[in-house]
């Protein structure tokens, strides 16, 4: 075997094995504790992240449910069985959480949805390639 092939097979076996145990060494001095509540919470959200209950994501929204006291009824997707989970957990009231519902304001037919621009009342213009196809419903 080439004695500088081995050299460098040492030399760099080496370097990663102190590299890797520093660091696992700083991992452990830099590891973040989380309340471990807050990790139960978080495994009963359903971890859609939709946003739907106003915050970033399901373990923003286990954070603020555990250490900021926010509501724990505003989870949409998770619906009643995970409400009454975490009220469980954490010893709180079980509440029904009022059901969202999607309003569609527009039902996209020309008494609600107008074919004039709102500033100048003038026709909206139509893209070129889409003109081939046709005016917009009216």
């Amino acid at each position: 075997m080439n004695p500088i092939f081995l050299y460098t097979l040492i030399s760099l076996g080496g370097m990663g094995f102190i590299l890797g145990a520093g660091l696992a060494i700083a991992s452990l001095k830099f590891a973040v504790e989380v309340n471990p509540k807050v990790e139960q919470v978080l495994e009963i959200l359903p971890g859609a992240n939709c946003g739907g209950c106003a915050y970033a994501g399901c373990s923003a929204y286990a954070e603020a449910i555990v250490l900021n006291g926010a509501l724990h009824t505003l989870c949409a997707p998770g619906g009643p069985k995970v409400i009454h989970e975490i009220s469980q957990l954490l010893g709180l009231e079980t509440k029904t959480a009022v059901k969202k519902v999607a309003y569609l304001h527009c039902a996209g037919s020309k008494d609600n949805a107008s074919n004039l621009h709102a500033s100048t009342q003038e026709p909206k213009p139509i893209h070129p390639k889409l003109h081939a196809f046709g005016p917009p419903a009216r």
